[in-house]
């Protein structure tokens, strides 16, 4: 079973709770099954618990905060929750200051938030990756808007313009893996 760290929870109900206050946040916890509100009723930041809970979580977040809409669900949820991150403890993160070394740590933060999920990187040219996943299972596709949040806003904290994430093999289409390219303009 693929589990994240509870941080991601946190994280995610924190800024429910600071964007569309407890009412907002009452109405995305009753949506989802007594089984998901238990766990999450009891979350601490550093357990580990069913990516399957964050990702019913995330889909009622998408349907009551941004109407289904995916692209408002990244720029608005998605991108001030990784703002908020980068705000803290990891603002260290920061200061690698390139997408070289970004990559070269991505195993070692992504075994601090994930359990049995692999990523392999591979460098296309100076500004682009192929970053492939491994652990995801195709309920897990809502997942997917936050690996693209994520990417596009940690280079853009970093300077880099005209960031892109393109889906080659996205999570939704079922395969043991899914592919990205993550580029940007210098």
């Amino acid at each position: 079973m693929t589990t994240i760290k509870g941080s991601a929870f946190l994280t995610s109900m924190n800024l429910a709770r600071q964007t569309h206050g407890e009412t907002g946040l009452k109405k995305v916890l009753d949506s989802l099954s007594e089984e998901d509100r238990q766990i999450l009723s009891s979350v601490i930041s550093i357990g580990w618990y069913p990516l399957d809970v964050y990702v019913n979580l995330l889909t009622a977040e998408l349907m009551e905060f941004c109407r289904g809409n995916e692209a408002v669900f990244v720029e608005q949820r998605v991108y001030a929750g990784v703002e908020q991150q980068f705000k803290t403890i990891y603002r260290v993160f920061l200061q690698f200051g390139s997408p070289e070394m970004i990559m070269a740590r991505l195993k070692s933060v992504n075994k601090q938030y994930f359990q049995n999920v692999s990523t392999e990187i591979k460098k296309l040219d100076s500004n682009k990756f192929l970053l492939v996943y491994s652990g995801f299972e195709k309920r897990h596709r809502v997942f997917e808007l936050i690996l693209k949040g994520w990417w596009i806003k940690i280079l853009q904290l970093i300077g880099k313009k005209d960031v892109r994430f393109e889906i080659q093999t996205s999570i939704g289409a079922g395969k043991e893996y899914s592919e990205y390219i993550v580029s940007w303009q210098k």
